[in-house]
């Protein structure tokens, strides 16, 4: 009972890059929601929400940028890592 709760926390892991994809997530399916909702509700989702589509963008060139970089950082000498990739 003793281990139900616990939780394994990674060091590797970015937890601020998992909140911004949930906020993206939550973009996402708002915007495509809005037109269920009123004319004034539509308005204020149009004022306070983001691109969602952009975050991912911007993420996935995050992640995919941070990898490269550390494959040659890591690198032996012949090995072509961006064809690897």
């Amino acid at each position: 009972m003793i281990g139900l709760f616990k939780i394994n926390l990674s060091s590797r892991r970015i937890y601020g890059l998992d909140i911004l994809r949930a906020l993206a997530i939550f973009f996402v399916v708002a915007a495509h929601g809005s037109n269920l909702f009123g004319a004034k509700t539509k308005i204020f989702f149009n004022y306070f929400m983001f691109d969602g589509v952009s975050i991912f963008f911007v993420l996935s060139g995050f992640l995919i940028g941070e990898i490269l970089i550390k494959s040659f950082e890591n690198r032996e000498k012949g090995d072509n890592t961006l064809l690897n990739f």
